[in-house]
């Protein structure tokens, strides 16, 4: 009976920040679009253990990393960044914005089209790029728009849909074609375009919209800061994460970068699309707020949020990487689950500090966000090369890499909280409660794993993460929820 009671009340203080939280409007966007992505992942991550890892080589898993990569670069640069003007204007010029976001990402694609086919690098797959850009491109800004007129369910559905049909197409392309390359790309570029039409869906025009030449071109004046400071820091983060693959294809062979792109698709970008939710609610939401205690308290809230989230995700990951990829994929991707356990920290505080990075747009930063991002990307090729350099080891570039990464991203948070007129010490002395467990947790797990058995490490694990997790549930309830 003891027992019981003990259990059933950290159950009920749980259940009570679920229902406090499902009431937010915030937490109701996030969860819709977090919601179709885990789903759509968990189906993605299911077919690709089961068959796709089998059907396909690491090899080419590299090149589908290599045009994802560059595909995500230019979509960016296709849109000039513009569609996060959507949530700063007002009435008609939302669709003006629309129209020059749409225009830059046609008029760019047949720009790399051309491109493409007067270079022969890359053979398996230039073919495709232009057609991913635009595609790619379109995704953004319908998204963009979806979130700014609240149609969460319909970007969770996007988000559920594209891996879904990603997952079913290069099974089936994978077992029908001889050419491997074209399933894994042909099921990528098809499903991208079905997640556009659904997004598309939801543009609906009352009154055909006709706007001169000089309208576009006052929405630009107006608007110039985003592509001249906020497209260049967006794009260098962007080349910063995802042309890793490529500097890993360069330095090593498309065998490493398959084994980092099945890391980041079965590990870090689960998660990171769950961030991306909460950041995609988070700008339009914040751009509202005019007080800048309004903003620090979302801000605040939203870090705390994800820490949880990425706490309960890749703590277990940290700890036991190496056995659960091992049981999940075998012994061919080895590797990955050696990149897992040390990329897992940066994954962490990549999710908390991803979304609120936007505020730099918000509170009209971006020269400084800019500054800062140049310095990071710099920063993270040059980590990738010593691992090279010095021993010739993935392993040690990938460790360096995420070591780099993790101090990157903890300064971020920092800056915006000092933006804020707070800071990163600041806001933990406010939240202690949350965090006073934390190290104490790992010095736990690690002397078990160090002079325990195996079973015994594990059991101290579940039970200690147990205890951690449901004490932040308790301090979420009375710190925020009460």
């Amino acid at each position: 009976m003891l027992l019981s009671k003990q259990i059933s009340g950290p159950l009920r203080n749980s259940l009570h920040v679920l229902k406090n939280l499902s009431s937010s409007k915030y937490f109701k966007g996030a969860a819709l679009i977090s919601l179709g992505t885990v789903l759509g992942q968990v189906v993605l991550m299911g077919i690709t253990v089961l068959f796709l890892k089998d059907i396909y080589t690491p090899d080419v898993f590299g090149v589908q990393a290599n045009l994802i990569s560059i595909s995500f670069i230019l979509s960016y640069v296709a849109t000039l960044k513009m569609e996060s003007a959507i949530p700063l204007s007002k009435g008609e010029d939302k669709y003006k914005v629309l129209g020059i976001a749409l225009i830059s990402v046609v008029v760019i694609s047949i720009v790399v089209v051309v491109i493409c086919l007067g270079i022969n690098i890359y053979p398996e797959f230039r073919n495709y790029l232009g057609v991913s850009v635009l595609i790619m491109g379109c995704y953004n800004v319908f998204r963009a728009w979806n979130l700014d007129h609240e149609k969460f369910r319909n970007v969770g559905l996007s988000n559920f849909l594209r891996p879904f049909f990603q997952a079913i197409l290069q099974l089936c392309l994978g077992l029908i074609l001889i050419n491997k390359y074209d399933g894994l790309i042909y099921g990528f570029l098809i499903a991208y375009a079905i997640s556009v039409i659904v997004l598309l869906w939801s543009v609906k025009l009352e009154k055909k919209r006709v706007f001169s030449k000089a309208e576009y071109i006052e929405q630009i004046i107006i608007h110039k800061q985003i592509p001249l400071y906020n497209l260049p820091a967006v794009l260098i983060t962007t080349l910063g994460t995802n042309f890793v693959p490529v500097i890993l294809t360069i330095l090593y062979s498309t065998n490493v970068t398959g084994q980092y792109g099945m890391l980041a698709s079965t590990v870090g970008f689960p998660l990171g699309l769950v961030g991306a939710a909460v950041a995609q609610v988070f700008f339009p939401r914040v751009a509202k707020i005019d007080d800048l205690e309004g903003r620090r308290r979302l801000v605040e809230r939203s870090i705390i949020y994800l820490y949880g989230i990425s706490f309960l995700f890749f703590i277990p990951v940290i700890f036991y990487s190496k056995p659960i990829i091992l049981a999940v994929l075998g012994k061919q991707w080895s590797l990955t689950a050696e990149f897992a356990g040390v990329m897992s920290i940066s994954y962490l505080f990549s999710m908390v500090s991803s979304p609120i990075s936007s505020y730099a747009l918000v509170s009209k930063n971006q020269k400084t966000a800019t500054v800062i991002t140049i310095v990071e990307t710099i920063t993270r090729f040059i980590v990738l090369y010593l691992g090279y350099y010095f021993l010739n080891s993935p392993m040690l570039s990938i460790s360096l890499y995420a070591i780099a990464c993790t101090i990157i991203y903890i300064y971020y948070i920092n800056w915006i909280l000092r933006l804020l007129n707070s800071s990163l010490i600041d806001f933990i002395k406010r939240n202690i409660g949350y965090f006073r467990y934390d190290l104490l947790f790992v010095i736990i797990v690690l002397t078990a794993q160090y002079f325990g058995g195996t079973s015994y490490a594990v059991l101290i694990f579940i039970v200690a993460f147990v205890f951690i997790m449901i004490d932040k549930f308790k301090f979420l309830k009375y710190r925020y929820l009460s």
